[in-house]
């Protein structure tokens, strides 16, 4: 079968969660504006925009960049793409690059492998933009952006739902002393 897709291996997690421990998502996050503690917080893990693929079957695409003229063929990143992500060492600026490499297989006709970032990253700014924009365009994705107004100052701020964490958000009321006797 086709490999599977980065978005896909998200949503099967978010809906795995979803069957397991319920559609209630407990959290507490520190607003970033007046660093008040919102707690006792809980999201909708079933109000989440899922944004399926177009064209589940196919995975590769060629684009002519707009500024350079190059010819790229992008493909839908998947977990080994994932995988060639996490081991390259990049700072968090070459994250938006490492996105790129991760789904780029050919540049100006030349194969493009995890250590050509240097490529990408020499790229004119209009085409690394056009890049993401195209890759957005034929992956499916889970939102998992998620938005919260402070109970305190009433701003707005957001964060990334870690997909990692959702299993272990606490359902039912925390456990105290009271109950259990220790023996």
């Amino acid at each position: 079968g086709m490999p599977l897709t980065a978005a896909d291996r998200i949503a099967m997690l978010l809906f795995l969660r979803r069957v397991s421990v319920g559609d209630t998502y407990k959290f507490e996050k520190v607003c970033p504006h007046c660093d008040r503690l919102n707690n006792n917080r809980q999201l909708r893990l079933d109000k989440l925009d899922i944004k399926k693929m177009k064209f589940p079957a196919k995975r590769r695409v060629q684009v002519t960049l707009p500024r350079s003229g190059k010819e790229a063929v992008l493909r839908v990143l998947t977990a080994s793409g994932e995988e060639a992500i996490s081991k390259l060492s990049g700072t968090q600026k070459d994250s938006r690059s490492l996105a790129i490499i991760a789904r780029l297989e050919r540049l100006g006709g030349n194969p493009v492998t995890a250590n050509d970032v240097l490529a990408v990253k020499n790229l004119p700014t209009t085409d690394r933009q056009y890049l993401g924009r195209v890759y957005n365009a034929i992956e499916g994705a889970v939102d998992t952006d998620i938005e919260v107004e402070c109970l305190g100052c009433k701003r707005e701020f957001t964060f990334p739902l870690d997909l990692g964490q959702i299993f272990f958000s606490n359902q039912e009321e925390k456990i105290t002393d009271q109950d259990f006797v220790w023996l």
